[in-house]
């Protein structure tokens, strides 16, 4: 039988375990969410619109974060995005391929990950931006049309997924593919997503800073007070 004491301690060790998930679940969760997103500005929601703000969620919670928790959270990003867009596989590969349920699993979560590497690299590159220059707009579209160009050739290429995609129904955005080709439709939409994490970052700023001096404003001896 457990000692009282050894009760309290694995108690105690369930505790921190689950609040350590549930920090987990609450930090990937917009990740997850904007991978979400993406999915169902495709072919067959076709909520195009969508994509004009998905990644905003993931902008916004990698600005607090360090270089390594960014990389993860844009790996988890890339993987729920690309899990709930080519989940197709699994079935084509058992009924065409003739694999087992058991090894099409495997292939999808390895070329999810495979897959995820490129948003987690561009969360990392997002998080080195400087977010307060008029520039970061462009840099962040630069930074993800990159990857993705570089995603649809790399090791033989895997196109599926590019962001321009999406657009294929709106037909006066796409009209500028005819010279930039899809990449300069993905430029669009990942800019446009830059700037509005922008105005969200400075309304939610401009609100704090206004909390603060509303707070003081009554006692002004408070401020010294404090120092």
């Amino acid at each position: 039988m457990l000692k009282a004491s050894n009760l309290v301690y694995v108690l105690e060790e369930k505790q921190v375990l689950f609040s350590e998930i549930k920090i987990r679940l609450i930090e990937y969760f917009p990740a997850v969410f904007t991978g979400f997103l993406l999915s169902i500005a495709f072919p067959e929601m076709n909520f195009s619109a969508i994509a004009w703000t998905a990644l905003v969620p993931l902008m916004v919670s990698i600005s607090t974060m360090d270089i390594k928790q960014a990389f993860f959270t844009g790996l988890a990003a890339g993987m729920s995005f690309f899990i709930f867009l080519i989940y197709w596989i699994v079935p084509t590969l058992d009924i065409y391929g003739q694999l087992p349920f058991y090894l099409s699993v495997p292939i999808l979560c390895l070329l999810t990950f495979y897959l995820g590497l490129y948003t987690a690299i561009f969360a990392v590159g997002f998080k080195l931006l400087k977010k307060n220059s008029i520039l970061m707009p462009f840099q962040a579209a630069s930074l993800w049309v990159g990857l993705e160009y570089l995603r649809s050739f790399l090791f033989t290429g895997f196109p599926w997924g590019i962001l321009g995609y999406s657009q294929y129904e709106n037909l006066h955005i796409i009209q500028i593919a005819d010279i930039t080709g899809v990449y300069g439709v993905s430029f669009l939409i990942v800019m446009a997503n830059a700037v509005l994490y922008m105005a969200w970052m400075t309304f939610f700023s401009s609100l704090k800073s206004g909390q603060y001096r509303k707070k003081y404003a009554k006692n002004p001896f408070r401020i010294k007070k404090t120092i």
